[in-house]
């Protein structure tokens, strides 16, 4: 079982390097994307010349659009992963397709086929994995008592397309998903609830969430990237309405911090000073997923250990995803338990 106080930390791939080469059966788990950036950190294995057992990829259903230039940039990406695999992977590359927004339906492949490879090291890229999967894949380690070591990858995009596009594009929420990171939580005294908000470049969606559930107080956790300072300010911009609304409403009760997208082990403490302040009124921790999947995933990978019994996440599911989402491939970080490293 894992410590309560985990934190993870970013490291080189060296230190992946050497887990690789200490271990007997490795296991590689990505998504396939219409996202270039989905390849990232497979050329990145092949480049280094790191050696992986065994490889597992995901597909989705999901609405892109345009659905023609979506399909021929998958197909793309395919061929890459394809020819990647074959000098990363022993074996060939398995083809999975789940549900893009089935949180049990990861957590099986998680804890059912991934656990079963015997692997005592497990990578899972989470970079194009749907958010609502990467909260899924943070309850399923905070619950394993699995020995393998695991490690996260995670590549960023050389830009984000949003930047470009004008107010009203945004094709709208088909649904908007309410629920418990953990299938026993309780939501109870919402009155004073706390929230953890990271806030992405659609601004719309943390608006429309706000409009299902508001908590009285909490985190507003705005992500940096080294040396892109251009891509917090989107978010800030974007979000600039809301995030002053909030802060005037309730001003003592809310507090706003700007943290890396590595600054996993930062983005931990804050979660748990709000994670406290619940738990001393018997309240609520409602988690805001729209910023990226590194604090994310951290995000709900402490609640998920520290507050099990009163964590939640509210999710806005887009009708369709613009194509142009992101662009390139920039850096890809590996995010390495500290226990482990």
């Amino acid at each position: 079982m894992m410590p309560s106080q985990v934190l993870l930390s970013a490291e080189t791939s060296e230190v992946l390097r050497a887990a690789a080469e200490s271990s007997t059966h490795s296991l590689w788990l990505g998504a396939l994307s219409f996202e270039e950036r989905c390849v990232g950190s497979l050329v990145q294995l092949s480049r280094e010349n790191i050696k992986i057992s065994q490889g597992i990829i995901v597909s989705y259903q999901t609405q892109v659009r345009p659905t023609e230039e979506a399909e021929r940039r998958r197909k793309a990406n395919w061929a890459v992963i394809k020819a990647e695999a074959g000098r990363v992977f022993a074996n060939p590359i398995q083809e999975l397709q789940l549900p893009a927004y089935g949180f049990p339906q990861f957590q099986e492949l998680v804890e059912g086929s991934v656990s079963r490879s015997g692997a005592d090291l497990i990578i899972i890229d989470i970079t194009c994995i749907t958010k609502i999967h990467a909260l899924a894949l943070a309850a399923s380690l905070a619950k394993t008592s699995n020995a393998a070591s695991w490690m996260l990858g995670y590549t960023a995009p050389e830009n984000y397309s949003t930047m470009a596009v004008a107010p009203g594009r945004t094709p709208g929420w088909r649904d908007i998903i309410i629920a418990p990171l953990s299938e026993t939580a309780l939501l109870f005294n919402e009155s004073s609830s706390r929230g953890i908000l990271l806030p992405g470049h659609e601004a719309d969606r943390l608006i429309v969430a706000l409009a299902e559930i508001e908590p009285a107080g909490g985190l507003i956790a705005i992500a940096d990237s080294k040396g892109r300072p251009d891509l917090r300010l989107v978010t800030e911009r974007r979000n600039q309405k809301v995030i002053s609304q909030l802060m005037r409403m309730r001003a003592s009760n809310r507090s706003k911090h700007v943290v890396r997208i590595t600054g996993l082990k930062e983005m931990g403490q804050l979660a748990r000073h709000e994670i406290q302040k619940a738990k001393d009124r018997s309240a609520p921790v409602i988690l805001f997923p729209y910023g990226p999947k590194p604090l994310i995933f951290v995000s709900a990978l402490q609640l998920s250990l520290s507050y099990a019994e009163a964590s939640w996440f509210v999710y806005p599911i887009p009708s369709s995803y613009d194509v142009a989402y992101s662009e390139g491939v920039h850096e890809t970080s590996w995010l390495i338990p500290a226990s482990v490293a």
